[in-house]
């Protein structure tokens, strides 16, 4: 607290009646005693009043307290970011079937077989009986097929073709020798080739064959290169007898194909993503995510427009009352070599992320820290001929990233958690500059407060005392001060300023438990040193996964964290052996009567009320902190008088005389602050005898600076 010291002087009034000489002038000497500036110092001022408690006895304590480090979210829960890399070519690309037809009539074969087209018209015409020879047709049937508007080549690196022929005519057939061929380049490109042994009338007759490693063209030639008639009598003939042969070509898996190609899904894959979290241990059932994204980067070779699709089901908007988070993105086709490119990012702020993965559907058993994530990509029917290859690349990186929980439910694991080491700056003792203090008794606690919902085991592993020359002062903690403090409750409020009701415990720590516990305050720190650890979960038994996705023991919430505060109570109950404490004072002079004093005897005096004997030094300082005069007072401060239970009973005035010369006095209308460096002793620390004595909030130091002035004054 600033002091203020007023100076004030009082001037004796001095009737003078002069001669009726007028031209001489009359100077006359005189001396006055007064009190020039006073201040009233209480161990408030002393030692700083935000440190000061009344006890309620109106006994004092010297009360300090500080905050440790903090246990927060990232000490516990810290995600590094998950990726999924999806390097493909196209698998699954797909063709649809390729189905056509070919008719040979009764008609067209018996023209074949040397019938008259004009005897041929009378049996079409009229129910007559005809008897058909045997007879083997050498020259080949055959027709083209045309598809170039659906694709102009397909390189198959997998597939068949399916043959279909019905026989309606009414003969059987014997031997046919039956192939497809490319029509173009070449017409010996084979595709297949069959001799069937028999077609019997009225029947139908089926094939498959594989087209692998083959490649077919718009433009397919149908052949029936040979086949025998069995001959047959009193055959009724019409025009509708006929063999039909359908052909499909299925099941196509290219290489490459140069086609319209149909909408379809070239990629789908779903897999189970990790979220990682720095800390082993842990285990997450779900979130609500205060900040994230979904990010993807893709590439094509194709030539065609990729339509992508990146779905994390179980991340659910509006904090899981909402949609699924589904990323879409239209990748452009390549074009002149260049690959056609695309990045897209969703921010996923206030959703759920749930990580119990499958198990979610119900069709796999529960875990936790995983989701699973699908990727699609898709190209549309436009219409339009496309090239496509096995050999084109579609590289997708898509993840999921900067993920800072709002809230976490899941199981913490026994991780231990370490604060320090750190040091606590103090300026609790800055005023005192040297000597020694011998306290009755000292009392410190470290108190915690858990906003998390885990339990913890609290350890003390270091408190150090280290003063301003680097004196170092070790708490010897019995037991390493161990104590738990039990969990935070959840209110289950969607309000995360306010989500929970903290947890606290305290451990005192006193000369019982911690014999030096007077020397390390007795160090006067300027800092403390402090290392502590904590274990969650402490002595509780591990849960297993179905516990932890259906009773999750632990939760957390961003910015509710494990803190504690260290607190140190010194009942002012004590002896000091040259204890020496310094404090600057604001001073202020009236500098109107400087130039009529001529010289001055100052004088301190002090009514004392501590039951401390004392010393006092005064520096004067001008407005720019520089020292402008040590003004030296020679004379000890009388302790006060105390009754037998050591309590003050009167206090002790004590006179000091203290000379000034007139630089001094002309010093002092410059000085607007004084250091004053004020000593405490109760005598011999060693001496059984003496007692400590407790201070009350009515000790204080009565200073008054008083001045014997010799003026001048002229007529």
């Amino acid at each position: 607290m600033t002091k203020k010291l007023y100076f004030f002087t009082a001037i004796l009034t001095i009737v003078i009646i002069t001669s009726c000489i007028r031209d001489r002038e009359t100077i006359w000497e005189t001396r006055l005693k007064a009190p020039v500036a006073k201040s009233t110092l209480s161990i408030e001022n002393i030692l700083g009043s935000d440190y000061i408690k009344n006890q309620g006895d109106t006994t004092l304590s010297l009360v300090f307290k500080q905050n440790l480090s903090e246990i927060n979210t990232d000490s516990i829960i810290k995600y590094s970011d998950t990726t999924i890399t999806f390097g493909a070519s196209l698998q699954t690309l797909d063709l649809e079937d390729l189905s056509f037809s070919y008719t040979i009539t009764i008609e067209e074969l018996l023209l074949q077989a040397g019938f008259n087209q004009s005897l041929l018209n009378i049996f079409f015409s009229n129910p007559i009986p005809v008897n058909i020879p045997g007879n083997t047709l050498t020259d080949a049937l055959s027709n083209i097929i045309e598809n170039s508007t659906l694709f102009q080549s397909v390189d198959i690196e997998s597939g068949v073709v399916e043959l279909e022929v019905i026989n309606n005519l009414p003969v059987d057939i014997t031997n046919i020798d039956f192939s497809i061929n490319n029509a173009v380049p070449s017409n010996t490109d084979l595709l297949y080739s069959k001799v069937i042994p028999l077609i019997a009338k009225n029947t139908i007759y089926t094939d498959v064959a594989v087209l692998d490693d083959k490649t077919i063209y718009s433009s397919l030639k149908i052949n029936i290169n040979s086949m025998n008639i069995v001959g047959a009598t009193g055959v009724i003939l019409n025009r509708n007898q006929k063999i039909t042969a359908n052909i499909k070509v299925k099941n196509v898996k290219p290489r490459k194909a140069t086609a319209v190609w149909p909408a379809q899904d070239i990629i789908d894959t779903t897999t189970l993503g990790t979220l990682d979290n720095t800390n082993s241990g842990v285990s997450i059932k779900e979130m609500i995510v205060k900040t994230g994204e979904v990010y993807v980067e893709a590439l094509s070779s194709l030539e065609d427009t990729l339509y992508l699709t990146y779905e994390v089901p179980h991340l659910i908007s509006n904090f899981g009352t909402g949609s699924s988070l589904v990323l879409t993105a239209k990748i452009p086709p390549s074009q002149n070599g260049e690959y056609g490119k695309i990045t897209k990012v969703i921010d996923f702020s206030d959703y759920l992320f749930k990580l119990n993965g499958f198990g979610i559907d119900g069709n796999v058993p529960d875990t936790v820290n995983v989701f699973y994530q699908r990727i699609r990509g898709r190209i549309e029917y436009t219409g339009q001929m496309k090239t496509l290859s096995k050999e084109d690349t579609l590289l997708i990186v898509a993840g999921i990233r900067n993920v800072v929980p709002q809230k976490v439910l899941g199981y913490f694991g026994n991780s231990v958690q370490k604060i320090g080491p750190d040091e606590l700056e103090l300026d609790v003792f800055d005023k005192v500059k040297s000597g020694k203090l011998f306290l009755e008794d000292v009392k410190m606690s470290v108190t915690l407060n858990n906003g998390i919902g885990a339990s913890a085991k609290a350890k003390i592993n270091k408190l150090q005392s280290i003063d301003k020359a680097g004196n170092v002062v070790d708490l010897n903690v019995q037991n390493s001060g161990e104590f738990t403090v039990n969990k935070a409750i959840d209110k289950n409020t969607m309000d995360f300023n306010d989500p929970v009701i903290f947890s606290a415990n305290q451990h005192v720590l006193n000369k019982a438990n911690t014999p030096n516990i007077t020397d390390f305050v007795s160090n006067f720190p300027k800092k403390i040193r402090y290392e502590m650890e904590f274990e969650l979960n402490e002595g509780l038994p591990e849960p297993s996964v179905q516990t932890i996705v259906n009773n999750p023991p632990n939760f957390l919430y961003d910015d509710k964290f494990l803190n504690g505060d260290l607190e140190v109570e010194i009942p002012l109950h004590f002896l000091a052996d040259s204890l020496v404490l310094i404090d600057t004072l604001d001073f202020t002079y009236n500098a109107s009567i400087n130039e009529d004093i001529k010289k001055g005897n100052f004088g301190l005096v002090v009514k004392n009320s501590f039951p401390f004997n004392a010393f006092i030094t005064l520096v004067t300082l001008d407005n720019s902190g520089n020292i402008l005069d040590t003004i030296l007072v020679k004379g000890s401060i009388l302790k006060a008088e105390t009754n037998v239970n050591g309590k003050v009973s009167n206090a002790v005035k004590s006179f000091i005389p203290v000379q000034l010369d007139l630089a001094g006095i002309d010093n002092l209308q410059f000085a607007n602050r004084i250091i004053a460096t004020i000593g405490f002793h109760t005598g011999d620390s060693n001496n059984p005898e003496l007692k400590k004595h407790k201070i009350y909030s009515d000790y204080k130091l009565d200073v008054v600076l008083t001045a014997q002035l010799s003026l001048q004054i002229k007529n």
